[in-house]
């Protein structure tokens, strides 16, 4: 069931007539549900839970983790699969609602109290649901709906998250999407190394 949002229920801009506004609830399959955060030892373990930096930049990055002694079962939901998308469920109102999509293999690393795992479904592709939660205007949506006490962390909430309207458009535009905006960044990171590199030469 396709549930198309009114304007007051949008996130105030003009979309192409084949676009639809959903529910980010809508279009999910799995979560969101939050991670746990046992203590971390400084020794080698079969689990590996992400910290917060994982996913602050908007792109997954297991280095960020820490060896825990819990057990976790293989069959658990805090594994991290192929696909999975994480929001910093708490964080500085900057970071708070950060997405990141998890690629890789499953069952390497689990995910902390303070982030929020989901799964869109297939009919949906991945890549521009992330593109579609990290644009500044869902982003605004949930950091001024994030609570948090003066002095405390700001925090979003799974209800909040579900609600969160996204600009949705067929799956072909959603990958044309997705392929133009990876060759852009592509480009940028292209830049940014030759950047680099030209700064150590002048550098030296």
């Amino acid at each position: 069931k396709v549930q198309t949002l009114s304007g007051e229920d949008t996130l105030g801009y003009d979309i192409p007539e084949s676009w639809r506004w959903q529910r980010l609830d809508d279009l999910l399959i799995f979560g969101p549900t939050n991670g746990f955060s046992p203590k971390a030892v400084d020794y080698e373990t079969p689990v590996r839970s992400l910290t917060l930096s994982a996913t602050t930049s908007g792109r997954f990055k297991g280095e960020h983790s820490k060896f825990i002694t819990a057990h976790v079962p293989a069959d658990s939901d805090l594994w991290l699969q192929d696909g999975d998308i994480l929001v910093q469920r708490g964080n500085t109102i900057e970071y708070v609602g950060v997405a990141a999509v998890y690629h890789g293999e499953p069952n390497q690393f689990v995910y902390p109290d303070l982030m929020m795992k989901l799964r869109v479904s297939s009919a949906f592709d991945v890549g521009f649901i992330h593109l579609a939660m990290s644009q500044e205007a869902a982003r605004n949506f949930l950091r001024a709906r994030a609570s948090g006490t003066s002095g405390s962390m700001p925090k979003i909430n799974q209800t909040t998250l579900r609600s969160m309207p996204l600009p949705v458009p067929p799956l072909a535009e959603q990958r044309r999407i997705v392929a133009k905006v990876d060759q852009l960044m592509a480009l940028v990171d292209d830049l940014e190394t030759k950047l680099t590199t030209s700064r150590a030469t002048a550098a030296n």
